[in-house]
C-alpha cells in the first residue's frame, strides 16, 4: 500500500500547441484517484499564449480526478519563459505551504498510475528528486541508467519534464537551476551530482514525451527527448 503523504502540488507551463495541452489535461484527469494525499493542487500558467485555443483550454478546464484538489490558472500578458513560469508556479506552491512539488511538461502523455508510482519512490527516497521520465536521445546509444532495482533505475541526469521533490530540494537543487535559462533541468544535473545524488526513476517510464521523433523540425530544435521504456 502507498504510504500517505500530506500535500502535493503540481504545476503545468504551456505555450501554444493546443493539441499537446489537450492530450496532457486528458491524460491528467485520467489520473487514478487516490485518497493517500491529504491535499492536492494542479497550476497552470500559459505563458502569453498567441493561440486562442491554448487559452480557452485553460480557461475551460476542470480538474475532475479529484473533487478535493486546489485548481490554479494563471494567463500571463506577457511571454515569461517556461523557466521562469515553473520557478512561479513552484514558489506560489510554497507560499501556499505545499511542501511537495512537481512539475509536467504541456506536451505529456501520461499513464494512469503515473502519479501513485510516483509517490511509491518519492516515499522511499525523500531527499532526491523522482521522474517518471526515462529518456534517451535517439542518436545516443548507450544510456546513462547507473543502477536497476524492482520498479526503478537511479541515472545522474534525466529531462525536465517531470521531477517531484520536497520543498527543501527545490531550494537546495532546482530553484537556482532556473538562471540558466533553458538549460535549467542539467544544472540541476549538476547540483545533484555534487552531493552524489542521482535521480529516481521509475521503471518502466509512466511519462512520455508527445512528439514525432521523426519530425525533423522537433529533432533540430532539440524536442526529441522521448523515454526509451513508455509502455
Amino acid at each position: 500500500m502507498v504510504q500517505k503523504i500530506d500535500n502535493i502540488g503540481i504545476v503545468i507551463t504551456c505555450y501554444n500547441r493546443p493539441h499537446l495541452l489537450k492530450k496532457t489535461l486528458d491524460d491528467l484527469n485520467s489520473t487514478d484517484y487516490t485518497n493517500e494525499i491529504n491535499r492536492g493542487c494542479v497550476i497552470i500558467i500559459d505563458d502569453s499564449s498567441t493561440n486562442d485555443e491554448t487559452i480557452k483550454l485553460v480557461v475551460d478546464f476542470k480538474l475532475s480526478f479529484s473533487e478535493n484538489w486546489e485548481l490554479i490558472k494563471i494567463i500571463h500578458n506577457k511571454n515569461k519563459q517556461m523557466y521562469n513560469s515553473l520557478r512561479e508556479g513552484f514558489d506560489l506552491l510554497v507560499a501556499n505551504e505545499y511542501t511537495n512539488l512537481c512539475n509536467l511538461d504541456s506536451d505529456v502523455l501520461l499513464k494512469s498510475n503515473w502519479l501513485l508510482k510516483l509517490i511509491r519512490l518519492y516515499k522511499m527516497f525523500p531527499d532526491t528528486i523522482i521522474s517518471g521520465f526515462n529518456f534517451r536521445l535517439p542518436s545516443v546509444i548507450a544510456d546513462e541508467c547507473k543502477f536497476y532495482k524492482d520498479g526503478y533505475l537511479l541515472k545522474q541526469g534525466t529531462g525536465g519534464i517531470n521531477f517531484l521533490f520536497s520543498k527543501e530540494t527545490y531550494y537546495k537543487y532546482v530553484r537556482d537551476a532556473f538562471n540558466n535559462k533553458l538549460q535549467w533541468d542539467w544544472k540541476v544535473s549538476d547540483n545533484l551530482a555534487k552531493d552524489n545524488k542521482m535521480f529516481v526513476i521509475t521503471k518502466p517510464s509512466v511519462i512520455q514525451h508527445n512528439v514525432d521523433i521523426s519530425d525533423k523540425d522537433n529533432i533540430s530544435n532539440g524536442f526529441n527527448i522521448v523515454a526509451i521504456d513508455f509502455e
